[in-house]
């Protein structure tokens, strides 16, 4: 791993009042690949994810294919990104079409694969699970991890599994019908690599807000951790941003507050759809090998205005947090779809974000890392170099329309090298596709 040269300044007040806002350094920043497409781009891939093995220099790519089966595709990589597969599906089970997928590898190199499907009717989609002990070349028999519940519609599943692959953490948003019945947030939890499921265990309240798991990470000594939004069921409210937390493998769970946002901007895309809570605060967490956390999560200072990318640390478990320090208040534009991973070294953190400081509908991806705990940061890194891929409609001179879907993702190789990837769209869900990048 090459280290950062990475200078201590002071901290100065500035973007939101009150909050302080960590330099940037002028030095070399990290280095990264032209980005590529994890298809070509005439295909259409959303909600892209990224997984490390954390003892070989091994990666999983995926993102939902919006062809007409709209099966999610994974992509492998035995030499830490350099070179992929072809993409090969997801097993498909209990209905049809899949969305949501998140993917976790442990250190014997098992895969853990968690993600949704449509099964009994248009308001009915569940969670599937799947494993895989062969790098992606077949998969156990799907499984619904959250069958002990009576819910009929399940949505944005987050999972997380200890190093060892001892437990398996999912996260969900369930409801009684389609986005209108009480709203309902749960973990469900395995002891046994997946073999089984516990009766999934509810962690908010009946306040009428949607809770969404945002983020997950888990060591091997019972501790777990979820970062959840919480918004108002028309996505107008701003959101709450918790932590939610387990001292003892998934037994019980407490939440905490860690910060909130007001209502975000407008929506500024020129071609529609675009939903409301897209500009709404989120939240995502990170776990060091010493045991600190970091969250990066989105605010803004008065409702409409843009938004900021914050961090905030805790080395008590999430019981207590430093106050926040802004990452890009010195930027333009309204930052949002952050992702955040750790390194191997204590105090080593990546965040990854998209703003549109270019104007309306000129969306860009940036990375920045820090090895001092986020008291300082590298300077930015451009990794959606528009241009590279002239044949993709969506991007311009300037940027690209829109984050394609609701997802992106960071994770860190064994070798210690970044990994990214998001959606570029010309809006949330109608054109777009996936692409990655790998740097230092």
């Amino acid at each position: 791993m090459k280290k950062l040269a990475l200078a201590v300044t002071c901290l100065v007040v500035g973007g939101v009042a009150g909050l302080a806002a960590a330099s940037t350094v002028l030095s070399a920043p990290p280095v990264f690949t032209a980005e590529q497409p994890m298809n070509p781009v005439s295909e259409s891939d959303w909600e892209p994810y990224v997984a490390t093995d954390p003892l070989q220099p091994v990666v999983y790519i995926s993102a939902r294919n919006e062809n007409s089966a709209q099966q999610t595709m994974v992509k492998r990589s035995a030499n830490g990104g350099s070179t992929f597969t072809a993409v090969t599906p997801l097993p498909m089970a209990g209905g049809k079409w899949q969305a949501d997928q998140v993917m976790k590898v442990d250190t014997s190199g098992k895969v853990y694969v968690v993600w949704l499907t449509q099964s009994g009717g248009a308001n009915n989609w569940y969670l599937f699970f799947s494993t895989s002990t062969n790098g992606g070349t077949s998969w156990s028999t799907p499984v619904r991890p959250d069958v002990n519940d009576t819910l009929a519609w399940a949505d944005k599943p987050w999972m997380t599994v200890s190093p060892d692959g001892t437990h398996v953490y999912i996260g969900y948003y369930g409801s009684t019908k389609a986005k209108g019945g009480t709203p309902k947030a749960f973990i469900v939890t395995s002891v046994n690599g997946g073999t089984t499921f516990a009766v999934p265990q509810r962690v908010n309240t009946n306040d009428g807000r949607y809770w969404f798991a945002e983020s997950a990470q888990a060591d091997n000594a019972g501790n777990a951790y979820f970062a959840f939004s919480r918004e108002t069921t028309a996505g107008t409210a701003g959101s709450d941003l918790y932590l939610v937390r387990s001292a003892n493998g998934g037994g019980t769970w407490t939440t905490t507050l860690v910060d909130s946002s007001t209502q975000g901007p407008a929506c500024n895309v020129a071609s529609p759809p675009c939903l409301t809570d897209n500009y709404n605060g989120q939240i995502v967490v990170a776990l060091d090998p010493a045991g600190r956390l970091m969250v990066a999560y989105t605010k803004n200072a008065a409702a409409g205005a843009r938004k900021v990318l914050y961090t905030k640390t805790s080395i008590d478990h999430g019981v207590t947090w430093t106050s926040p320090v802004s990452v890009t208040a010195d930027r333009a534009g309204d930052q949002g779809f952050q992702q955040i991973a750790a390194g191997q070294a204590s105090n080593d953190f990546r965040v990854l974000w998209s703003d549109d400081r270019n104007g309306a509908s000129r969306y860009n991806t940036y990375f920045s890392r820090t090895s001092d705990g986020g008291v300082t940061w590298t300077s930015e890194v451009l990794l959606s170099n528009v241009g590279t891929y002239p044949g993709a409609a969506y991007k311009t001179a300037t940027g690209y329309h829109f984050p394609f879907g609701d997802y992106a993702g960071l994770a860190v190789t064994s070798t210690g090298a970044n990994v990214a990837i998001w959606g570029e769209g010309e809006n949330r869900d109608t054109v777009g596709g996936s692409w990655y990048a790998v740097g230092n």
